[in-house]
């Protein structure tokens, strides 16, 4: 009888260890999971940024077509 509430104790221990790895595992894929976000958010910006710039290098291309044009003969 001893026996099996040893056995018990041990099976209670291994589960009370195995719920403390899989919480810590969860904090962890958490914090993973916000650290992505603000990735993403940066990517989201950066391309909004990128977009202006590639707008206003269109409307200096264009610019510059036009002075160059009165230039040619």
């Amino acid at each position: 009888m001893i026996e099996k509430v040893h056995e018990v104790n041990d099976a209670a221990s291994n589960m009370a260890a195995i719920t403390e790895e899989q919480s810590a595992s969860a904090e962890k894929i958490e914090a993973t999971a916000v650290s992505i976000q603000k990735l993403a958010e940066i990517v989201s910006e950066n391309s909004a940024d990128v977009q202006k710039d590639s707008k206003e290098m269109e409307n200096t291309a264009e610019t510059l077509k036009e002075h160059i044009s009165r230039f040619t003969i």
